[in-house]
Order: structure tokens, then C-alpha cells, then sequence
């Protein structure tokens, strides 16, 4: 059967979805780049914050528990927000015909799957950040912030 043909018969369904399918891939890869960057930067902001309460006795495990709810709070937050642009979008209340049309391709799954991910990157993140604000005496990291 020629492409043409195709098109022509079947409205270029089957064609618009192989298409979207893998933009949809992409533009969820690009938001787990950018979510990876701003939790980075909000943790170095933080750097001086958790300094300080190094510098007054909190042990690591504690910071670490510190860490990990911030970050928890932060991608639950945002994670929520997301979700509520996307209902807006799908109810046409903003309109926005691409983004709706990617998020009818969405499952449950895949929206529990991108909340797994997020949270896993949250957790990964917060355990390195630990591991560089142990790594050197609260003086001297305190001294490299300010």
C-alpha cells in the first residue's frame, strides 16, 4: 500500500500517533533534565542553610532526613501542579491543542511511573548533596558558601 493512499484512507491516525509518541518521550526526558537542574540549584542555594545546621550539631542522618523531606515536598509540589496544568489543558481551559493532544496518550501508569522517577531522582540527589556537605569540616564549607 503506498504512504499516500494510507493517508488518505485512514486520516494519518496510526501515522499522528508514531509521531507524537516519541515527542511525548522526549518532552518527558527534557522535564526530568530541567526538574534534575532546578532541585540541583535549590539544593546549592540550601548549601549555606544546611551548613548552619552543621555548624550547631545536626548529625548526618538527620540532615539527610531534612534533605530527603524538602526534596519530597518540593517534587510532590510541583509534581501536583504539573497534574493540575495538564487538567487544565484537557478540559480546554487553557488551550493548548499539542500539549493536549500528547497528554490523551497518558495512562495512569505513566503517570505513577513519572512520580516514581521524579521521587527516585529526589532521593538520588539528596544523598549526594549529603555526601559533599560531609565531605569537608562545617567550617571550612561554611567559609566556601558565604
Amino acid at each position: 500500500m503506498v504512504l499516500k493512499n494510507y493517508l488518505q484512507d485512514y486520516g494519518g491516525q496510526e501515522i499522528s500517533r508514531i509521531v507524537q509518541i516519541p515527542l511525548l518521550i522526549i518532552f518527558v526526558v527534557g522535564i526530568f533534565f530541567i526538574a534534575y537542574f532546578v532541585t540541583r540549584l535549590i539544593l546549592k542555594s540550601r548549601g549555606a542553610y544546611f551548613t548552619i545546621l552543621r555548624i550547631l550539631g545536626l548529625d548526618k542522618e538527620n540532615t539527610k532526613r531534612i534533605l530527603d523531606i524538602e526534596l519530597f515536598s518540593v517534587v510532590s509540589i510541583a509534581y501536583v501542579l504539573v497534574l493540575g496544568f495538564f487538567t487544565l489543558v484537557s478540559q480546554r481551559i487553557v488551550e493548548i491543542e499539542y500539549v493536549r493532544s500528547l497528554i490523551q496518550y497518558l495512562t495512569l501508569q505513566d503517570y505513577i511511573l513519572l512520580y516514581a522517577i521524579l521521587l527516585f531522582m529526589a532521593f538520588l540527589l539528596s544523598r549526594r548533596f549529603a555526601r559533599r556537605l560531609f565531605k569537608k569540616s562545617a567550617m571550612v564549607t561554611f567559609r566556601e558558601e558565604a
